[in-house]
């Protein structure tokens, strides 16, 4: 649901820079890439914490595991 509500709103306000008539000079549209670009960073920042040690990083519970040894189940 989270994701769902998040690229929508990116969609909408990428839609409503166009939406609302930019002139489009060179500035806005810098300007526009620039926000579109922050979205995309978010979107991936997002996505990136939702699980970080899922994805190419080998992180194991070992070196806890040693500090705290009454903890293992």
């Amino acid at each position: 649901m989270v994701w769902f509500g998040l690229v929508t709103s990116a969609v909408v306000t990428i839609g409503m820079i166009f939406a609302l008539q930019i002139r489009r000079t060179r500035r806005e549209l810098i300007l526009a890439g620039l926000f579109s670009a922050l979205i995309a960073f978010l979107l991936f920042l997002i996505w990136d914490f939702d699980a970080p040690y899922s994805r190419g990083l080998a992180a194991t519970t070992e070196p806890f595991l040693r500090l705290f040894p009454e903890v293992k189940s």
